[in-house]
């Protein structure tokens, strides 16, 4: 039997490629029950809650979703360039700085 004395963070991923209304209702369900039994949420995006209507058209949920999450939320605000971005650039640009043929 395993005990824990600290509460395990729930991350949902990859939520960006979801642009469906019943996965803003899915995501709403983890918020839901992860804030009604006050259990930690790490949670990470590159856009700002006013854009989440973008991301999740048509769905009604969204407000009550980003109050919810703000609520009790440490929000942590980065400004940096994208991991992601600084790596494919880097495989793509040669050491001086050029870009790489990438159809060879």
């Amino acid at each position: 039997m395993v005990v824990s004395a600290s509460p395990t963070p729930h991350g949902p991923d990859e939520l960006e490629h979801r642009h469906d209304s019943r996965y803003a209702d899915l995501l709403f369900e983890v918020v839901t029950r992860r804030y009604d039994a006050q259990k930690p949420l790490l949670l990470s995006t590159n856009k700002a809650f006013a854009d989440w209507g973008q991301v999740f058209p048509h769905a009604a949920c969204v407000v009550t979703l980003v109050d919810r999450l703000v609520h009790r939320a440490e929000v942590i605000e980065i400004e940096a360039e994208s991991y992601r971005l600084k790596v494919l650039l880097s495989t793509v640009l040669d050491a001086d700085g050029s870009l790489v043929d990438l159809a060879l």
